[in-house]
């Protein structure tokens, strides 16, 4: 029988991570981390401080 959260737990299991020294897209200072989506022009990536003041902008 089809199981869903074994479903989930394989395909959580199987997600690609990116290491490298990316460039904040709002600050651009060089930030080094995992990300957990390929890094394309088109998708900011943020260093943690922008990251963080950015979710609590839109948190408000």
């Amino acid at each position: 029988m089809f199981n869903r959260d074994d479903n989930r737990s394989a395909a959580a299991g199987q997600q690609e991570e990116y290491t490298g020294e990316w460039e904040c897209s709002q600050c651009h200072a060089k930030t080094p981390h995992t990300l957990r989506f390929k890094p394309i022009a088109d998708r900011p990536v943020y260093c943690k401080t922008c990251y963080r003041a950015k979710k609590e902008e839109m948190n408000r």
